[in-house]
Order: C-alpha cells, then sequence, then structure tokens
C-alpha cells in the first residue's frame, strides 16, 4: 500500500521513516545548526563541545544524504567549509565518517546519529590552534591569541594593530568601475581616493589570512594597542623554525664563499661566473633550414640515386659490345676471362722487363 508522505516543519515531504526519526532528534539538539537541502539531505554545523566560543579552533560543516533503502544502504558523506583542519585531519576525519556509514549499513542500523557523533569527537580531540601568527610570523599561545569568526587565529596585539590601520588608512583601489561611478562628484584621482577609504572606513575589516569580514564586536580587540617598533624582542623560534634558519645560513655561507653574492656597493668590478662541468666549446650557429632547401635537398639525393642506378647498367652494356666484337675475331671465352688473362701478360711483361 502506498504511504501517504509526511510533511515537515520545512514543508518538505519525508518517504524514508528512520531518516525523519533521526532528523527530528538532531533538531532537537542542534537546533539552528541543522539544515534540510532536499527530503533526503541534511547539512550540520559541526564545533568542540563544552568548550567557550573563543576557544573553538576547528569546525566543519558535515552534509549526509540517505539513499532510497536506507538504512539497508550507505548513506553519503560530504564534509564543507572545514575550519582550522590541516588537509591530512581532514582526511581522516572523512575516512572515519564514511567507516561509520558503512559499519552501520552492514549491521542494517540507522547511520546518521553515529555519523554526527563520530564527527563531533574528531573535532574535540583536534581542537588546536594554529602554533605561528599569521602576521608576524612568531609563535602563538593560548594566554596571547584571538580567534576571528572564520577561526583563523593571531596575536591579539598584532590583529588589534591590523585592523586600527586598516580603520586609519584602509586599502583601496581606484578601479575602472570606481572610477565611472566617481566621476560625476570629483574632478581628480586624489578626491576619488580620498572618497574610496571613507567608504571603506565604513565596511568590516577583511581577515589577513582569508578577506572574511572582522567583526571587531565579538573579538577582545585592543582599544589603543601600542605601535609598532623595531626593536620588539623577538619570540623564541620552534625546532622547525631554527632548522630552516640553520640551512639558510649554511647556503648563505657557502654562496659566500664561493664567490656567489656580490656586493652592490663595493668598488669592485667583480662579476659572477657560473660554471656547470667540463668546459665544452660553443657548438657553431645551427643554420635554418627552408622549405626550398629540403626540396633542393630531396631532389639532389634523386639525381645521386639514378646515377647510381645507371652505372652498373652502362658497364653491362661495355662488356657485351666487347665480347662481341672479341666473337668477331675468333675468340669465345668470357670477357671476365680475357681480362684477366690479359692483366697476367700485361704484368708477366712488366714482371720481365723489371728482372
Amino acid at each position: 500500500e502506498d504511504v501517504e508522505p509526511h510533511v515537515t516543519e520545512q514543508g518538505r515531504k519525508m518517504f524514508n521513516e528512520e531518516f525523519e526519526e533521526e532528523l527530528k532528534i538532531l533538531t532537537d539538539i542542534y537546533e539552528d545548526r541543522i539544515k534540510l537541502v532536499n527530503p533526503t539531505t541534511i547539512q550540520l554545523a559541526l564545533h568542540p563541545e563544552d568548550v567557550e566560543p573563543h576557544e573553538r579552533f576547528v569546525g566543519v560543516e558535515l552534509e549526509l544524504s540517505v539513499p532510497p533503502s536506507y538504512p539497508t544502504d550507505v548513506a553519503s558523506v560530504k564534509l564543507l567549509h572545514p575550519r582550522g583542519l590541516s588537509d591530512t585531519q581532514l582526511k581522516s576525519l572523512r575516512l572515519e565518517a564514511e567507516q561509520t556509514a558503512v559499519e552501520a549499513a552492514e549491521d542494517e542500523m540507522t547511520a546518521i546519529f553515529s555519523i554526527v557523533e563520530a564527527c563531533q569527537g574528531f573535532l574535540g580531540e583536534h581542537n588546536q590552534p594554529d602554533d605561528t601568527c599569521a602576521i608576524c610570523l612568531e609563535q602563538l599561545l593560548l594566554s596571547n591569541l584571538v580567534r576571528t569568526d572564520c577561526y583563523h587565529v593571531f596575536h591579539n596585539v598584532c590583529l588589534s594593530r591590523y585592523v586600527m590601520l586598516m580603520k586609519e588608512d584602509p586599502v583601496v583601489e581606484l578601479n575602472a568601475d570606481n572610477r565611472q561611478r566617481l566621476r560625476s562628484q570629483y574632478h581628480d584621482d586624489e578626491a576619488m581616493m580620498a572618497a574610496l577609504k571613507d567608504e571603506a572606513r565604513l565596511l568590516p575589516v577583511p581577515c589577513p589570512s582569508c578577506r572574511a569580514p572582522i567583526f571587531n564586536g565579538s573579538l577582545p580587540l585592543l582599544e589603543h594597542p601600542p605601535a609598532y617598533t623595531n626593536h620588539e624582542r623577538p619570540a623564541p623560534l620552534s625546532a622547525k623554525q631554527r632548522a630552516e634558519q640553520n640551512r639558510r645560513q649554511q647556503r648563505y655561507e657557502h654562496q659566500k664563499a664561493t664567490g656567489g653574492l656580490i656586493d652592490a656597493t663595493a668598488d669592485t668590478d667583480s662579476v659572477m661566473t657560473i660554471a656547470i662541468g667540463p668546459y665544452v666549446e660553443p657548438l657553431s650557429p645551427t643554420p635554418i633550414v627552408t622549405a626550398d632547401d629540403v626540396v633542393s635537398e630531396q631532389c639532389s639525393a634523386g639525381k645521386a640515386a639514378a646515377s647510381s642506378a645507371d652505372k652498373p647498367r652502362g658497364r653491362a652494356n661495355k662488356g657485351r659490345k666487347h665480347a662481341s666484337k672479341q666473337a668477331d675475331q675468333g675468340e669465345a671465352a668470357p670477357v671476365r676471362r680475357e681480362r684477366g688473362r690479359g692483366r697476367g701478360r700485361r704484368g708477366g711483361k712488366g714482371r720481365a722487363g723489371r728482372a
């Protein structure tokens, strides 16, 4: 018998009772973080639980689709808009979610809630921020960092300075569209640039990493951050940074010792010579071959081939004429034999004469 499809609160028709049951439970738990895309697909925004919002450093949007024969068949899993996860971590999370879906299908059990729990636990285990500030490239500590809504972390001082500078002197571009829009109000580029900066000051400052808007009200930024100085104490380097620093220093010393560095300010006529392997005399320039040259070469080759083909035929005709002449004189010996005897007589005479 045909079952009348149930119409959910979102106005969608549901044909799978198991999936509908799971959806109701997830909606009660996650409320506005869950979205029904179509009757068989949902999207759910996940992040670590039981931590303060400013201490969430990873997140992902989970998309789950169920086939018509769910839960007998495997549910489809997609991870969208990952935040704070490396490629390796994202791959591991995807494999764990897919494995959970396969195991549930083998047992013919519902899988949606199990997949959500597995992803939630993975995010809780890997809730760690980056160890380097993207502005100053120095080490981050939990005591001095701030996280944006796009899950990027910076030193509080660095981000506060950045926001202050972007408000004082925002980066704008006087492109063709802006010029066309402001031409009726301003008559020179300087006035147009000033108008563009005024407009930019009213907009949220973009994130230094992804250019997403930064909402100052949600961040504990410093109202008056200290100005930049050239003598700020650098943060301690990590082991990876120290190894890279040593590698570059060794390369610099090698280039300096082998004459690979030239001081442009020094009063010298030094030049840098690069030699790879033994010295080889330069080859003469290769002549340019045109189509006419190719045709001429082919014609010459054809004439040479024809000439070589005619030569044996000419010797044979000459031999036949010589044999005919000897036949008239009563000699029936072959041409080659008579030639050999003739050479022998001539050679004998020569030896006799020399003797």
